[in-house]
């Protein structure tokens, strides 16, 4: 009797894998990732002390020079060196 109330409330295999949460990034992808995250982030602190300082503006700035290296570099990295080297390999 205690074996099918137990069976009663576990759900199939299948529906397990159903519900099973898939990873959204490759754990390549996130360690590139975090790469070019921590890399942007000491460029952005160094180029920001080095050119303006500890000025009234400075989380601003560090944000927006943050923010357009991590974009430059993770295009870089991520879609043009792979789509080039694609197109390369395929000629």
């Amino acid at each position: 009797m205690p074996d099918s109330k137990l069976r009663r409330y576990t759900l199939p295999l299948r529906l397990h894998v159903f519900f099973m949460k898939k990873a959204i990034l490759k754990p390549s992808v996130k360690r590139k990732l975090l790469v070019i995250f921590l890399l942007c982030l000491f460029s952005a602190s160094a180029l920001q002390l080095y050119t303006f300082g500890f000025a009234d503006n400075f989380f601003l700035n560090w944000f927006r020079m943050f923010s357009v290296l991590f974009i430059l570099v993770g295009t870089t990295v991520l879609a043009i060196v792979p789509g080039v080297n694609y197109l390369v390999n395929k000629l």
